[in-house]
């Protein structure tokens, strides 16, 4: 099985993610289909590194993929992927990353 790192932000932003669908839109069950779309996906990425779209532009080896309104930031590794944040699409997320 492919490796699947997360780096601690990316972990935050995954529980932040759910804590906000199933609290603030009082929707739990909701939340709970979103992670688990999430680690569907982290296992694809994690087999298929390449299936998302490079944005060296912003960091070197870093790619992004889609998931509904969120946009999962991950770079390859040998045996996987690392997980650098998972942020909600209508972010400027350009201007939350500093030294990758």
């Amino acid at each position: 099985m492919a490796r699947i790192e997360r780096a601690r932000q990316a972990v935050e932003d995954i529980l932040e993610i759910g804590e906000y669908i199933a609290v603030e839109n009082s929707n739990p069950a909701a939340a709970d289909r979103l992670i688990i779309r999430f680690g569907d996906v982290f296992r694809i990425l994690s087999t298929q590194p390449e299936s998302g779209v490079s944005i060296v532009h912003i960091a070197p080896g870093l790619r992004t993929f889609s998931v509904g309104n969120y946009v999962i930031f991950y770079r390859p590794l040998p045996d996987g992927i690392r997980l650098i944040r998972v942020l909600h699409g209508a972010r400027k997320w350009e201007d939350l990353f500093g030294p990758l």
